[in-house]
């Protein structure tokens, strides 16, 4: 079971560990370090809590059509490149505060070994 996490404490968690701040994820900027965040956040904002795509991309003044793509990018992005399950794993863990959970689809997460 997945703990009910608002998406201010994703947006927060995500921002710190992308070193960018919440103005930045919310503005229209498309720096690689804003973009790489705000796609992140997409994906965890609608893994992570109740919240439809719709409400994900809302609550940064965005369309669901960009919670959609970035959400299928992510998803495809795990499957491709090892460092981008890392940074879901990290984050998700700075964001459960290493309470060990198991995700109803284990292949969207990352979970190691020593994580249990």
């Amino acid at each position: 079971m997945i703990p009910d996490y608002t998406l201010e404490q994703v947006l927060k968690v995500v921002c710190d560990y992308y070193n960018v701040s919440k103005q930045d994820v919310v503005s229209e900027k498309k720096p690689k370090q804003i973009a790489k965040a705000r796609q992140i956040y997409f994906y965890l904002g609608y893994e992570l809590t109740k919240n439809s795509q719709a409400k994900v991309a809302e609550y940064i003044n965005r369309y669901h059509a960009c919670t959609i793509y970035s959400h299928n990018k992510t998803v495809i992005e795990m499957q491709i490149y090892k460092h981008i399950k890392k940074e879901i794993k990290e984050i998700t863990v700075k964001l459960i505060g290493n309470i060990p959970f198991i995700p109803i689809d284990v292949n969207l997460l990352y979970i190691t070994q020593n994580y249990f």
